[in-house]
C-alpha cells in the first residue's frame, strides 16, 4: 500500500502576502475511518518568513514606515485547526488566525 499522503496549503492573498488558511489531506490511497478523525488529533506549525532584509524590514513596514505598508510579521508559532470536515476522501482543515 503506498503511505505517501498529498496534501494542498490553500492561502488567502493581502496586499503585504499571503497566509495560510487551511489545508487540504488527499487520502484516498489510504484505509481511514473517517468517523475517528477530529480536528484536535492534530497540530499546525507555522513559520512565517520574509524575503526583505532586516532593514527593509524597518524601513517598509516597520512604525517609522514611509511606505505605508503594513506586513503581517514574522512568526514560528503553533496555528490551531479550527474544523476539520470529509469531502470525497479529501480532509478541509481549517485554520485559526494566529
Amino acid at each position: 500500500m503506498d503511505k505517501t499522503l498529498i496534501f494542498d496549503l490553500h492561502s488567502v492573498v493581502y496586499d503585504d502576502g499571503e497566509a495560510i488558511d487551511s489545508v487540504v489531506l488527499k487520502t484516498s490511497n489510504l484505509e481511514i475511518d473517517d468517523s475517528k478523525i477530529t480536528k484536535d488529533m492534530f497540530n499546525v506549525h507555522a513559520t512565517g518568513t520574509t524575503v526583505y532584509s532586516s532593514q527593509l524590514e524597518k524601513e517598509f513596514f516597520g512604525p517609522n514606515s514611509q511606505s505605508g505598508l503594513q506586513h503581517c510579521g514574522l512568526y514560528d508559532e503553533e496555528r490551531k485547526v479550527e474544523s476539520v470536515e470529509e469531502k470525497k476522501r479529501k480532509y478541509y482543515f481549517t485554520l485559526s488566525d494566529r
